[in-house]
């Protein structure tokens, strides 16, 4: 199995996004261009044999078996989905390959016209040995139309394929003129172009010299360069709106994707396209700068929180090209930080102080704050508390159409000195981890008892002993201060407390008759 050295786990997306409808996943759909569609190809399918898994953000693979015995397994590198994705695969038989060599196996990948920004790989372990020397890997669109070569390599009896998008690939043997015949075939689009062509280069410095050349190697940048320079880098520094914006930057994708796979297949020991890729990131950084720019301003403009859910967009795209930085201002937290709607989180009211007996109320009050606009208490905003030392020890509830909360009524729990509260505000309406948080303290009153003898002897000592209480528990630690109005001396005259809030002193009584008092 073939592990891409370049493919670095990010969360990153399903690029050129389009909702299937309100709240869906995104999803890129490419549609066959009949105008381009060329020859076609006769599927079977094999529903018994397909199979199928839920991927997400984290990667995976599922195996399927034709029923001629040939093994496939599809691999989806960590980043290649932003969300959970049901994928299926399914081997099917070709009719109409236009090769005079065997179909090795092929299978169709759901859901269709999916795009992928990380490169899968397809690993087909046909039952028969595989001609290494005439081996094409075929890509196709829908039910076999839009054929183009894909780039692939052969490991021993493994033949891995590279799928930057969904609909199907077939592995085949064919004569070095039957896959230029192939590579001929017109495509409908300029980054299918490019696969192809470099597919056709890969396969052929294969078939002519049984590895994949120097020259074929720079042959396939050249391709990269040019392809680059006529359809990613123009609309990427020229985007001025949402849509343009992600259109270019799912050209940027489908290149870099190209770009990483081509060295992985081709054991490449150096970085193909250094340059251009410097210069989209930094075309992809400014344009997600203005994005993140554009959506602050329509929440300032038009006073609509909603709008602001639409960051995880663009920090999404950040992620995918290793931009969500501090430094870039694309990171979720700089963009939350600095976002034009913010949660207005008022003072905290609740007592500094508690006696045993009484109970407590705490109030916060919260709303949404869009820049250059009073606070708005419209919205009910979640409010959860924490608190240590207290009966209850948590409340949660929303705010009213006041913007206000209230729990109680709190009491300070058994052996507790005090209570600590920490109020969290969030905003569960927005996707956007929207919060504000403050903390409160209310301090137990403090009670002392004092005992010891009330009478001594003329010269005698006496051992005075004082409990520090506070609120339910007793004030460990607690420094205490002894005094005395009168004659006789006292030792020691401050102490600090145990872990019982105990702390003594001894009195020693004067020689001559008389009266002292003791205080602390």
């Amino acid at each position: 199995m073939f592990v891409s050295p370049r493919l670095a786990p990010a969360v990153i997306g399903l690029l050129l996004a389009l909702l299937y409808g309100c709240g869906g996943p995104l999803q890129t759909v490419e549609t066959a261009n009949p105008t381009h569609a060329g020859p076609s190809l006769g599927l079977t399918f094999e529903p018994a044999a397909a199979a199928t898994a839920r991927l997400g953000p984290a990667g995976g693979g599922l195996e399927a078996t034709g029923s001629d015995g040939t093994r496939y397994t599809l691999t989806i590198p960590p980043g290649a989905l932003l969300e959970e994705v049901d994928i299926t695969l399914t081997p099917v038989a070709v009719a109409g390959l236009p090769v005079s060599g065997r179909t090795l196996g092929a299978v169709h990948f759901a859901p269709e016209g999916l795009r992928l920004l990380t490169p899968a790989t397809l690993t087909v372990r046909p039952v028969l040995p595989v001609d290494a020397r005439r081996f094409v890997a075929v890509g196709f669109h829908g039910e076999g139309t839009q054929l183009f070569v894909a780039p692939a390599r052969t490991d021993a009896q493994e033949l891995v394929i590279s799928v930057l998008h969904f609909s199907g690939a077939a592995a085949a043997e064919a004569t070095p003129q039957e896959t230029q015949a192939l590579g001929n075939l017109p495509q409908s689009s300029a980054s299918q172009a490019a696969q192809n062509q470099i597919g056709v280069t890969l396969a052929q410095s294969v078939q002519d010299t049984g590895s994949f050349s120097e020259e074929a190697i720079g042959h396939c940048e050249q391709v990269l360069r040019d392809y680059f320079e006529a359809s990613v880098i123009g609309p990427l520094q020229q985007a001025a709106s949402d849509q343009a914006l992600e259109a270019a930057l799912g050209e940027f994708a489908f290149w870099k994707g190209l770009v990483s796979h081509t060295e992985f297949l081709a054991g490449s020991a150096r970085q193909l396209n250094e340059a251009e890729e410097r210069r989209g990131a930094e075309a992809a950084r400014a344009g997600l700068q203005a994005a993140v720019r554009r959506v602050n301003d329509r929440i300032e403009q038009t006073g609509d929180w909603r709008v602001a859910d639409e960051m995880l967009r663009w920090n999404g795209y950040a992620q995918a090209f290793g931009l969500d930085t501090p430094a870039d201002g694309l990171d979720l937290v700089t963009i939350v930080r600095d976002l034009a709607v913010q949660i207005d989180l008022g003072p905290i009211t609740f007592p500094s102080s508690l006696d045993n007996t009484d109970s407590a109320r705490l109030e916060a009050t919260a709303g949404l704050k869009i820049r250059n606009r009073a606070t708005s208490y419209a919205d009910p905003v979640a409010i959860s508390i924490s608190l240590q030392g207290s009966d209850p020890a948590a409340g949660a509830g929303d705010t009213d159409s006041q913007g206000q909360f209230a729990l109680e009524p709190i009491r300070l729990s058994a052996g507790s000195t005090a209570i600590d509260a920490r109020v969290e505000a969030r905003f569960p309406r927005l996707s956007l981890p929207l919060f504000a948080v403050k903390t409160a303290h209310c301090d137990g009153v403090v009670d002392l008892d004092f005992t010891g003898p009330g009478d001594l002897q003329l010269g005698g000592t006496g051992t005075y002993i004082a409990v520090v209480r506070k609120g339910l528990g007793v004030a460990m630690g607690s420094w205490v201060t002894f005094s005395q109005q009168g004659p006789g001396s006292l030792n020691p005259t401050s102490a600090r407390t145990s872990n019982l809030g105990l702390v003594q002193t001894a009195f020693q009584a004067p020689m001559n008759a008389g009266q002292t008092e003791l205080t602390l």
